[in-house]
């Protein structure tokens, strides 16, 4: 929140993000206890960039977090020191990280340390009182209607292998208890994003 400017490499641009549009209290929502002298070190950096225009960049540490009765010890995570962005907790694939520094992301040291059984997370968001949850590790059955069914994710251009949650969408239908209407009836590529 102390503003500053990131600059990306890769598409030789630089964002400022102000100290005055800063809009996240740190303090209410828990400030890692971590010795400055930590933080100068030789750590690798992030940067990143997300569709709804924040961004953040800093280092990535290795320590002790501890939520609920589950502890990491050893944990990576990454700590920005310039970012309009909220609080992220990454679950992408750890071959596609940001910076091409691979690491262990949370339901793979949560499986590795036998919290959970499966590398497997899913979510549960409730629009009328924006509220909701996500378990690690299994599937609340009891938050869905219908079948639940597995969709082969897509790799992208150039890729052997998936780096994003894209799924084919085949069709869209909005049905008004009367009648039906075809909004898209092109496959085209979607994001599964929190």
């Amino acid at each position: 929140n102390g503003g500053g400017e990131i600059a990306f490499p890769a598409a030789s641009t630089t964002l400022s993000v102000s100290s005055e549009a800063a809009t996240i209290d740190c303090e209410a929502r828990g400030v890692p206890n971590i010795d400055v002298e930590v933080l100068e070190g030789d750590h690798p950096t992030f940067l990143i960039g997300y569709a709804d225009t924040t961004v953040a960049a800093g280092v990535y540490l290795d320590g002790v977090v501890t939520f609920g009765n589950a502890t990491l010890n050893d944990f990576t995570f990454g700590v920005a020191n310039i970012s309009n962005s909220t609080p992220i907790c990454g679950l992408s694939f750890e071959h596609t990280e940001s910076t091409g520094y691979i690491y262990q992301n949370l339901p793979s040291a949560l499986k590795q340390t036998g919290l959970i059984k499966r590398t497997a997370f899913s979510m549960w968001l409730d629009g009328e009182n924006a509220e909701g949850y996500i378990l690690f590790g299994g599937i609340d059955h009891s938050k869905y209607d219908g079948e639940l069914v597995t969709l082969p994710l897509i790799a992208g251009q150039n890729m052997s292998q998936p780096s994003t949650f894209n799924v084919n969408l085949n069709s869209i239908v909005i049905y008004d208890g009367e009648s039906e209407v075809e909004v898209l009836s092109n496959t085209t590529s979607v994001l599964f994003d929190s």
